[in-house]
């Protein structure tokens, strides 16, 4: 997966959009919101972006993996936007 970014739309929300390089038919992405102290699940999309609500903190991050053949890729990728 390449080119995650996140953009802040200025309306509370940030959205973040990504490529897969080797697309190939099936494939779908997860996602999760990252969170060191606890364990989360990716939620599965079909398209290469996610709208979520800014986080009250300031910076709103997302975690992405490519669903390739019913399992995720092994190396997540992450971004913030401040």
């Amino acid at each position: 997966m390449t080119n995650l970014e996140g953009v802040d739309n200025g309306d509370g929300t940030v959205t973040f959009t990504w490529e897969n390089p080797e697309p190939r038919p099936g494939d779908t992405y997860g996602w999760k919101v990252p969170d060191p102290l606890e364990e989360t699940r990716y939620v599965e999309v079909l398209e290469p972006t996610k709208t979520l609500d800014a986080d009250p903190s300031g910076r709103t991050c997302i975690e992405v993996v490519v669903n390739r053949d019913g399992a995720p890729s092994f190396t997540p990728k992450a971004a913030c936007v401040p």
